[in-house]
């Protein structure tokens, strides 16, 4: 992505018409207003995040504020219902009026009646009511009354909106808020309490905006044909303060509430320019909701970003100035090397520029005319070097076309042998020249791993007729791994190594064991002597002297363990490095890693 956008810049910068000074001031102007720019969309950002939490935190303190009154309130119902329930006499009297005489039921029924009046002026009450289904009890309006006043069991726990109209009463005929619980004596029912405030004294948030950008709602949850929706609790009165929440935000709060785990703690959510704060009673059933517009936000942000943009455009339009005056004063002196250039692209490798000054520029200037005076040189150099390399290869084709006569020596005196019988002669002859012949194929860099074991083969087999002790050549290849590509000549090397430091100086019958080890990809050619082992100083100075970057050390005409792992990091990669393992007069066993994969020669 960063380098496509920078690709794209690139191009734009080559494609508009404008001077080299000319780009290098708009490039150096970017460079700073870009951050700038940057700064300022996070300053906007962090202020917009700041001032939406801080409303949230405001709108969520008072939908608590809300609520808290409205479970203060409930407390106050509870507690009258308490009273109410455990008012033996009048439970008493409910359940039984034939008990007692005519003057006592009046006696109780008014004084009943005068105390809960009293209690009307105590607490925020909109009216208490008690109705009984016993005829012998007298009404004592508007407190205590029977039941065909209204249909009591039709009624839900909680009321909204109810209004008492067989009470020719303007406070009971007020909309209100009304509990409706069954008295019980016992399993028996004596009655129904009811306990009501006004609307207004219950929800009194829904009745007074808090502000012009903020909105309450309550919701009670109620099914309809396709399911459970949210059901506006509201009046004519409420409509006049409250703007009406669209529909969209309530299929938005259905959502989000179906959704939510725990209901009766504060949520929030901000949808499409609203942040939604709601919380459900556990008492009521209802969803207290609390809507901000985040309008007030965009008004106080926009004035700010007003501010910033004209700022930040000035600031650019009078940068852009004052980088370029002070470009087209330094760049004299780059022109010069410029037009150099253009002369050394022509073919003119010989060009010489004044210098001036010894500043920066001028040290360009110099460092231009001491480039073109190098390569002057350096073209002289490798002319030399052409000419070198082209007798060293012919002297290199002479070398083997001298390795090929040999060759060809050893098979014409290995005929001879076979003429005159000498088999042995002729085996041993034959042996050699197999091995030359191997030796010869530089150019082929990899050969299969049973090519290289057949000419360690070959080799102990030469060494064997040499000595007056046998070594024997152990080896244990997977049979899955003998047409495995690997670099040629890393196996005899090591038994090279084997026999003269571990077997010629014993001078006895030894074995040299040579076999494979899998670990993952890597395939591991081992080779072990049981000799008389090294010091693990030893060890380490050897794997010390495998990292350094210098070349093979004298090695008078062999190949090398140095020489192995360099061709292992070529072939291969760093990762592939040549491991010890050695114990004082048990032995030494080297390990080297090759891919599993085939590898083409």
């Amino acid at each position: 992505m960063k380098n496509t956008l920078s690709n794209k810049f690139r191009e734009f910068l080559r494609r508009i018409k404008f001077s080299f000074s000319t780009k290098v001031v708009l490039v150096y102007t970017c460079l700073v207003f870009i951050p700038v720019a940057l700064l300022f969309t996070y300053i906007i950002s962090k202020t917009i995040t700041r001032q939406r939490q801080e409303l949230i935190d405001i709108c969520s303190l008072y939908m608590q504020q809300n609520v808290d009154s409205i479970e203060q309130k409930i407390d106050t119902v509870n507690r009258m219902e308490n009273m109410v329930f455990s008012d033996n006499e009048l439970n008493l009297m409910l359940a039984m009026p034939e008990n007692y005489t005519d003057s006592q039921i009046v006696d109780t029924t008014r004084r009943k009646a005068s105390d809960f009046e009293r209690m009307l002026t105590l607490e925020p009450f909109n009216a208490i009511r008690i109705f009984t289904p016993r005829t012998i009890i007298p009404e004592r309006w508007p407190v205590i009354l029977r039941f065909p006043r209204t249909n009591l069991p039709a009624l839900k726990p909680w009321e909204f909106n109810y209004s008492a109209k067989y009470i020719n009463d303007r406070r009971n005929e007020e909309l209100s808020v009304c509990a409706t619980r069954e008295m019980l004596l016992g399993k028996r029912s004596i009655g129904y309490l009811q306990i009501s405030y006004s609307m207004k004294t219950f929800f009194p948030f829904l009745y007074k905006r808090k502000s012009s950008y903020e909105n309450d709602y309550v919701f009670t949850l109620g099914r309809s044909g396709s399911g459970s929706h949210f059901f506006s609790i509201t009046n004519d009165s409420i409509k006049l303060i409250q703007q009406e929440l669209g529909e969209k935000y309530i299929n938005h709060l259905e959502k989000e509430y179906f959704r939510a785990a725990n209901k009766e703690v504060i949520h929030c959510t901000v949808y499409k320019g609203k942040i939604l704060i709601w919380q459900k009673s556990r008492e009521l059933g209802t969803i207290f909701v609390h809507t901000c517009s985040t309008s007030v936000i965009s008004k106080a942000v926009a004035g700010i970003t007003v501010v910033l943009v004209l700022t930040l455009t000035f600031s650019a339009v009078l940068l852009f100035y004052l980088i370029k005056f002070t470009t087209e004063k330094m760049m004299r002196g780059v022109f010069s090397v410029i037009r150099g250039m253009r002369k050394v692209q022509l073919g003119e490798l010989g060009v010489q520029i004044s210098v001036e000054g010894d500043d920066e520029v001028g040290q360009a200037q110099k460092t231009f005319n001491k480039m073109t005076r190098q390569l002057q040189n350096q073209i002289a150099q490798i002319k030399k070097e052409q000419q070198l390399i082209a007798e060293t290869e012919l002297k290199a084709m002479q070398n083997q076309i001298n390795a090929h006569f040999l060759f060809n020596v050893l098979e014409t005196i290995r005929m001879q042998a076979v003429l005159a019988d000498e088999d042995t002669i002729a085996q041993t002859i034959a042996v050699l020249g197999k091995m030359m012949h191997y030796c010869l194929r530089w150019r082929v860099h990899f050969v299969e791993l049973s090519k290289e074991i057949e000419y360690i083969e070959s080799y102990i087999y030469l060494l064997n007729l040499r000595n007056d002790y046998t070594i024997t050549l152990e080896t244990q290849v997977d049979e899955k791994f003998l047409h495995l590509n690997i670099p040629k000549m890393v196996l005899q090397p090591l038994v090279e190594n084997a026999f003269y430091h571990a077997i010629e100086g014993e001078a006895k019958d030894s074995v040299i064991k040579v076999f494979t080890k899998e670990d993952g990809d890597i395939l591991y050619l081992c080779v072990q002597d049981f000799g008389c082992g090294m010091e693990q100083k030893q060890i380490d100075s050897i794997l010390e002297y495998l990292k350094k970057e210098s070349a093979e050390e004298e090695t008078t005409g062999h190949i090398g363990i140095k020489n192995i792992q360099q061709r292992l990091f070529m072939f291969y990669g760093d990762g592939y490095k040549i491991q010890i393992e050695s114990e004082k007069g048990k032995g030494t066993l080297i390990k080297i890693p090759v891919p599993k994969g085939d590898l083409s020669v």
